[in-house]
């Protein structure tokens, strides 16, 4: 295939860039936290307890100390988009959303941290985003566009955090159009879904999913053109489940068969899941945390979640698109760890886990994975599919 009609994606799982991981940062937010379920009140609390159990970190970090070596992969595998799931309000908002225990901010001063990885696309349609209020979110919406970075899946109002993002691709390649939603049971307070009068994030209830699906069809239609990459981004699903559950199946299933969506970018589980190639189409369920502050927590229950899930080994996703149809021609996942809240090139025996995990996940959706070096590539196991690429 003409190199000219393929787009590489590059598809972050959620990055939590608040509470100890901004401690470290050069602008740190105050520190002040409500965790009732730990009785932590200071985000400090997070690094200290990395220095205990780890030593030292870097007196003065700079704002890309955290991607470590994921900025030599993203150099090295180039692509022409990236999206993130920015899991963490950008704000110095003090005013945390009331019965919410757990909050994640970043200073605005910090947001230097999101350029220096290139970001195209930050999703905002996710529980954490409202963590410091309206006046947080509106902060937060404002310090991205002062920065030039593209945002989707929240607003001052409906209209606003529905609309699709629209990008021009570098090199000519054409346009990625994303629309961001999150699902209203995925730990987002109802108050949160935004609506004519009320600022907030773009939510589904995914109860009528024939109708959400009929309303999504109008909304691609009307700004898909021909080479057009349409990416649903939607935060969904619980924590800590490695299944698929049914109806997330059927709606991505429908967004690609009815909707005219291309690409599903499906995220919240805080660990690597399944993925699945449908009718030449790439969907993600889960795609873990590429950058998070959970080693620093004194939660037990947590720490036993990693002992299951390790949610400190991830991916980075680097996906091929045929621009003529969107289907998807390779997919290729690099993995990698969080130590000493860094993204590092993970070593062999998570290496191996993410390797035997990811094959056992995805041969249940059709798929499979196999290691080639210290990468690991997406197999597409369906021959009727594998013909339609």
């Amino acid at each position: 295939m003409d190199v000219a009609n393929v787009v590489r994606v590059f598809m972050a799982g959620d990055l939590i860039l608040g509470r100890g991981i901004d401690q470290i940062l050069p602008h740190p937010s105050d520190p002040t936290l409500y965790e009732a379920h730990t009785g932590t009140t200071d985000a400090r609390s997070y690094t200290k307890q990395v220095v205990s159990k780890k030593g030292a970190l870097p007196k003065d970090p700079s704002f890309d100390y955290i991607w470590g070596d994921a900025l030599d992969i993203l150099s090295e595998y180039n692509p022409d988009f990236r999206i993130i799931n920015l899991e963490s309000a950008v704000t110095t908002s003090d005013s945390p959303w009331l019965y919410k225990d757990i909050l994640f901010r970043m200073h605005p001063k910090n947001v230097d941290t999101l350029k220096s990885i290139k970001v195209d696309c930050c999703v905002l349609s996710n529980n954490h985003v409202l963590d410091w209020g309206y006046s947080g979110l509106e902060e937060t919406i404002k310090t991205l566009q002062d920065n030039g970075l593209g945002f989707v899946g929240a607003g001052k109002n409906i209209f606003e955090a529905e609309k699709p993002a629209i990008f021009g691709l570098r090199n000519g390649k054409g346009r990625i159009v994303v629309f961001g939603r999150c699902e209203k049971w995925a730990h987002v307070p109802a108050s949160w879904a935004a609506t004519p009068d009320r600022a907030g994030v773009c939510t589904l209830a995914m109860v009528n999913i024939s109708e959400e699906i009929q309303l999504l069809t109008e909304q691609v239609k009307k700004v898909k053109k021909p080479g057009d990459l349409v990416i649903l981004s939607f935060h969904w699903g619980r924590n800590w489940d490695w299944t698929v559950p049914e109806y997330q199946q059927k709606f991505a299933r429908a967004a690609i068969d009815v909707a005219g969506v291309d690409i599903i970018y499906g995220h919240s589980s805080h660990h690597v899941k399944g993925i699945e190639v449908y009718h030449g189409k790439l969907i993600t369920y889960g795609l873990g945390d590429l950058i998070n502050d959970f080693e620093g927590s004194i939660n037990r229950y947590l720490a036993r979640l990693s002992e299951t899930y390790h949610y400190e080994w991830n991916l980075m996703y680097f996906a091929d698109f045929n621009q003529e149809n969107g289907n998807v021609l390779n997919l290729k996942m690099v993995p990698t760890s969080i130590e000493k809240f860094q993204v590092r090139r993970a070593d062999k025996d998570a290496t191996d886990w993410l390797h035997k995990q990811m094959d056992k996940l995805c041969k249940k959706l059709g798929a499979g994975v196999e290691r080639v070096g210290d990468e690991l590539q997406l197999l597409i196991a369906n021959p009727l599919v594998k013909g339609e690429l």
